[in-house]
């Protein structure tokens, strides 16, 4: 037997993988490290039962979730001395990558922030003004009220705003498109490779 995978000439001959030869493997994004930087990868097999082959880099979108905004995210090609150094260097992608059956290409990324999400102001807590409130609102108005601002103060005390990323991939058109979520995430830019061999 002879090497697994052909030399680069003979990548050429081979048909590039049509959308319906691939399929989702997986989707994800691990923790964020200590200045809030969240690595993940998307991982595309071929589910054929044809040798093809996959040298577009497809496209990595985002959809902002919550108190994202996403006129403050950009999605940007890594490049050597970046923000995203645990990326792989881009002199390691090859271009072109040969799908067996059942082989993945992988496309990581890296969101990096710019700040966190914004703080929401604490409430002030409510002061009982039960003349008040009976005069006007009744008894059963008051107290459904008051138990209504009680739970509004301590949900809203000082804590950050939800906001949340949805971060894609899609080989190309017509193929399916693999989805992770980063959570706590509003502002910043989404460093991606192109496609790389799956070891």
């Amino acid at each position: 037997g002879g090497p697994s995978a052909p030399p680069p000439a003979d990548l050429a001959a081979l048909p590039v993988c049509d959308p319906g030869q691939l399929g989702v493997a997986s989707a994800g994004a691990g923790t964020p490290g200590a200045d809030g930087t969240v690595y993940g990868s998307f991982k595309i097999a071929n589910v054929s039962g044809a040798d093809c082959t996959v040298s577009s880099n497809g496209t990595v979108g985002f959809t902002a979730l919550g108190a994202a905004d996403p006129l403050k995210i950009n999605v940007i090609q890594h490049t050597a001395g970046d923000a995203a150094p645990g990326l792989p260097d881009p002199s390691q992608e090859p271009g072109t990558v040969l799908l067996k059956p059942s082989m993945a290409y992988e496309v990581q990324f890296a969101w990096v922030p710019d700040n966190t999400c914004p703080t929401v102001a604490p409430s002030p807590t409510p002061t009982p003004s039960p003349d008040t409130g009976t005069s006007t609102g009744g008894s059963t108005g008051e107290s459904s009220g008051q138990s209504g601002t009680d739970t509004q103060s301590l949900r809203e005390d000082g804590s950050s705003a939800d906001g949340s990323i949805a971060v894609m991939h899609t080989p190309e058109t017509g193929a399916p498109t693999a989805e992770t979520k980063i959570d706590n995430a509003c502002a910043g830019t989404i460093y991606r490779t192109g496609v790389l061999p799956t070891s």
